[in-house]
C-alpha cells in the first residue's frame, strides 16, 4: 500500500495500558490543512513526524488480511483486542489493523513501539 502523507486525513490508535487492561491509551492525529495535529502526550517535531509516517508506511505495507479490521470492530469492551489502529484517507477509504496476538501477530510489537513514544 502506498501510504503517502498527503492522502491521510487522520490516524486513530488505542491500546490497552500495561498497568490495567481496562485503561486505554489513545493517540489521535488529524490533518489541519497541510499539517498534522497530534492529540497525545508527546507531540513530535516535524522531522520526527516524517520518520513516524515513513515507519507507519513500512509497518502496514504487508499487514495480513486476518489482522485487518473493520470500523465496527473498534470495541474497547472486547478484551481480545489489544490495540486498534485506523488510518482514514482523503478518498473516503480507511485501513484498520486490530491487535490480537502479542506474540504471534506480525508487526504487533512494531505498531506498539511506534505509538508508545506519543503516549
Amino acid at each position: 500500500m502506498d501510504l503517502n502523507q498527503s492522502k491521510i486525513l487522520s490516524v486513530y490508535f488505542w491500546k490497552r495500558s500495561p498497568s490495567s487492561v481496562e485503561e486505554i491509551d489513545e493517540v489521535k492525529i488529524t490533518r489541519e490543512k497541510n499539517t498534522f495535529s497530534f492529540h497525545c502526550a508527546h507531540v513530535p517535531d516535524k522531522k520526527e513526524q516524517d520518520c513516524f509516517f515513513a515507519r507507519l508506511a513500512e509497518i502496514i505495507d504487508d499487514t495480513e488480511e486476518e489482522y485487518r479490521g473493520m470500523k465496527y470492530e473498534d470495541d474497547k469492551s472486547d478484551f481480545n483486542l489489544k490495540f486498534y489502529l485506523e488510518i482514514t484517507f482523503k478518498d473516503h477509504t480507511y485501513l484498520a489493523i486490530k491487535g490480537l496476538y502479542p506474540f504471534g501477530q506480525p508487526h504487533f510489537k512494531d505498531i506498539i513501539d511506534l505509538f508508545s513514544p506519543l503516549i
